[in-house]
């Protein structure tokens, strides 16, 4: 393949790109000045927005298959009235390579590749790595494909452990080893995510990310752990024996200073290290 050669395909591959973007802009004079847009048939000037339309999101971009039948269906009309008015509906456009190329569309893209090329490679290299993630397109077949919900969506009904058995492994091995743990932490999950109203694209990503700030950043602890905290002296609290001068503040950390100790006791925590961030 020579560097020509080359340089053209990668300019296809771009106007592909190009067209594949949602938002179609166009001059409005192309339209206006085309045949189609002031013939007494009002039908035809519908038809041509419809062409130009369908031009954008082809492939190459731009361009459209010249044959009377393609012309009939992507713009609805009887096919014999394609064949009355095919120069009209194509005016604008141009024969290459044995397909409509219109020359004021394909110009626009050119210069939209010249200008933006690398941005457009860019674009579709992380739309293409982001469609890998099963977390944001699942793999369905192509019946379930056509009902699943975009976009984000409430929380559903039988959301939890029976519908997403996976949940069950991950949160064993992320804080919550016993049963009683993990219908804890689901049950918090839902109750929250009611209350919110909250949406997501993908909630069982959302649960593992709420789950662990719940430890991590909260602090809340489930209930296996909660049994092993050394028992609290009736009637007795952390502030029982606050000293003059002492605040609360100070009180409340030498207080979970004694608690993580308790927890973790293979790791002895202290005042200093709890100031230092150490632990």
């Amino acid at each position: 393949m020579t560097r020509q050669d080359e340089s053209a395909e990668v300019r296809a591959a771009m106007a592909t790109c190009v067209g594949a973007l949602p938002l179609f802009t166009f001059a409005p004079a192309w339209i206006e000045q085309s045949a189609a847009f002031v013939h007494p048939d009002a039908r035809l000037g519908k038809a041509y927005m419809k062409l130009l339309l369908a031009a954008w999101r082809s492939a190459p971009a731009g361009t459209l298959p010249a044959s009377h039948q393609y012309l009939a269906d992507a713009t609805g009309l009887p096919l014999a009235l394609v064949d009355e008015h095919y120069t009209t509906l194509t005016d604008g456009f141009e024969l290459v390579d044995a397909r409509l190329r219109h020359t004021r569309l394909a110009a626009h893209l050119d210069t939209m590749v010249a200008r933006f090329g690398k941005s457009l490679e860019e674009f579709a290299l992380s739309t293409a790595i982001a469609a890998q993630d099963p977390e944001q397109f699942s793999l369905v077949t192509v019946e379930a494909a056509g009902t699943r919900a975009r976009g984000k969506c409430a929380l559903p009904k039988r959301f939890g452990y029976e519908a997403h058995p996976e949940l069950i492994d991950w949160a064993a091995k992320h804080g919550f080893p016993e049963p009683v743990d993990r219908v804890w932490v689901m049950e918090r999950f839902i109750n929250y995510s009611l209350k919110k109203g909250d949406k997501w694209v993908s909630w069982p990503a959302a649960f593992r990310s709420w789950a662990l700030k719940e430890i991590q950043e909260f602090g809340h602890l489930p209930p296996s752990q909660v049994k092993r905290l050394p028992p609290r002296p009736e009637g007795v609290g952390p502030f029982a024996k606050l000293k003059v001068g002492a605040s609360k503040g100070e009180v409340a950390r030498d207080h979970n200073v004694d608690v993580f100790a308790s927890l973790n006791q293979s790791k002895p925590v202290s005042a200093a290290s709890m100031r230092r961030g150490d632990a």
